[in-house]
Order: structure tokens, then C-alpha cells, then sequence
């Protein structure tokens, strides 16, 4: 059943209105935990927490020998790892901004707003999926990138076991400069 928005914006094209409230599953092939990336990832960014990192490798949770991963990392794990944008029949994370875009003939696009909030800590060798959902497409509006629209996009990340482990809320401006018009 779809939480669809009762606003509707009368320039949006159709297919673009039924997309609001609905819900997506990325297809991308499950993508475990994994310790070096995350040991790569606090030594670039200099995070010594001893909450996660100790002499070099992931710190062990010593009543359970759990490895959690540095939060922040929860989006990674869903998303191309090679930076290149899966074609257009591949379901992915951000899946929703990428047909939005190509709907509405906005080649470029911003993320205005980004906030992640955690619920249960990741750890080495969890499988995590995500579900995403469109909440709003705003109407057409100028501005000094060009003429484009705002969008907002919820995206839950689960572990295998269907844990929910955070959400992540994107608000989005695609656009086209002023002389693609």
C-alpha cells in the first residue's frame, strides 16, 4: 500500500506522480562488512576512536568479540564501490534521484540536504540491503544553478536478518543550466 503524498503538482509528469510514497529495493548483490576497507577508512580520515579502531585493526567488543564499523560507513555498504553508475536497468541506492533526473530531463543534480541517523551498530561480516522511498518532488523553480526541482528520498538500511539499522533522509535539487532549456 503506498503512503502517497494527497499534493500533487500538476506539472509532473504521471508516471513521476506515481513514484511519490512508493517504495524500491536496491538489487545490487549483497556486499558484506568488510575490515579492511573500514581499517582504510579510519586511517584516511585519522579516527583513532577506540570505540572501533586499536593498533591497527578493528577493535573486538571484548564481552561479545563483535567488530563494529565506524557508523558512518552504513551508506557504503549498498553502493558501487568502482564509482561508476550502474546502467539503468540496475536498481541501486540512489535509484530514485537517477530516474527522477532522466524523467524530468535534469542532467545534473545536488544533494542540499543529507542527515543518517543509526540504530544499531554494523559489524564485520553483516550483509546490508536497502529500501528507499520517494517522499516529495517540488515544482519547477529557478535559481542560480538553473531550473530544476527539489526532491526528498527516505532510505532504510536492514541487515540480513531484516534488523533496521539506520535511515538515511537526502533532499535533492536536479536542474538544468539556464541555456539547456
Amino acid at each position: 500500500m503506498s503512503n502517497r503524498s494527497e499534493k500533487v503538482i500538476s506539472d509532473l509528469p504521471e508516471e513521476v506522480q506515481s513514484w511519490i510514497g512508493e517504495t524500491l529495493t536496491a538489487k545490487l548483490g549483497p556486499l558484506p562488512v568488510e575490515a579492511g576497507m573500514c581499517v582504510a577508512f579510519t586511517s584516511a580520515t585519522g579516527d583513532k576512536n577506540s570505540a572501533y579502531f586499536q593498533a591497527g585493526s578493528l577493535a573486538c567488543d571484548s564481552d561479545q568479540g563483535r567488530r563494529h564499523v565506524p557508523p558512518v560507513m552504513l551508506p557504503i555498504w549498498v553502493r558501487s564501490l568502482d564509482g561508476a553508475r550502474p546502467s539503468i536497468e540496475e536498481q541501486q541506492a540512489s535509484e530514485f534521484h537517477f530516474r527522477l533526473k532522466n524523467a524530468l530531463g535534469l542532467p545534473l543534480g545536488i544533494v542540499k540536504e543529507n542527515a543518517v541517523y543509526f540504530y544499531h551498530p554494523v559489524e564485520v561480516g553483516d550483509v546490508i540491503s536497502c529500501q528507499q522511498q520517494l517522499i516529495e518532488v517540488t515544482k519547477e523553480r529557478t535559481n542560480r544553478l538553473g531550473i530544476g526541482r527539489d526532491w526528498l528520498i527516505h532510505i532504510n538500511y536492514y541487515r540480513e536478518d531484516g534488523t533496521l539499522m539506520g535511515m538515511e533522509s537526502m533532499r535533492l535539487f536536479g536542474y538544468k543550466k539556464a541555456e539547456q532549456s
